[in-house]
């Protein structure tokens, strides 16, 4: 109920009311995935499910090189990229090795840079390809103060009235890979 719950309401009030042409998001862990299925579902609805990004900001092959003990951080890559493509088939979602993944900061400015210009050259995208950066954030981290200073450029939060212990079990809900619960507790 929930999850329908957030799905309608970024599908009425988001994609419909103030016409979003697209809603961009880093993917992580619990909260980003649930976000994502949510946006991906009042996409579709709107006939939009082309119009969500999802970017999972990873170790490069060069910095595994040096750090070989960073390949325990492709978890997300390796397992749950691949279980998200197959539940929002066509929703579009890449690994970014561009930047250091450790840096919140990197990995927010890198969605608000890629929410308004194209990666391959740098040009600003038109009014109707740019995209919402949907945010994470979950009412515990509200509550705690627990989110960073960078997280708060994103332009949609529709986890913010739902407690982590919601978020997990829409998760279980949606079937998540229990890896990802498992991380996240």
């Amino acid at each position: 109920e929930k999850f329908h719950g957030v799905v309608q309401w970024i599908h009425d009030d988001i994609v419909k009311a103030r016409e979003a042409p697209g809603l961009i998001i880093g993917l992580s862990g619990t909260d980003s995935i649930v976000a994502f299925l949510a946006a991906y579902r009042a996409l579709s609805r709107a006939g939009k499910q082309n119009r969500l990004l999802g970017i999972h900001y990873a170790p490069s092959p060069e910095f595994l090189q040096d750090y070989p003990e960073a390949e325990a951080h492709r978890w997300f890559s390796m397992e749950i990229i691949p279980w998200l493509r197959n539940h929002a088939p066509h929703a579009n979602i890449e690994v970014d090795t561009s930047i250091d993944w450790r840096f919140d900061g990197l990995r927010w400015g890198s969605l608000a840079d890629r929410s308004v210009m194209y990666t391959s050259d740098r040009k600003m995208r038109p009014s109707e390809d740019k995209y919402w950066i949907l945010g994470t954030r979950n009412r515990t981290e509200e509550r705690l103060y627990n989110y960073s200073v960078a997280s708060t450029i994103a332009s949609v939060q529709p986890l913010i009235k739902l407690y982590k212990s919601e978020i997990l079990d829409i998760c279980e809900w949606l079937e998540v890979p229990p890896l990802v619960i498992k991380k996240s507790c």
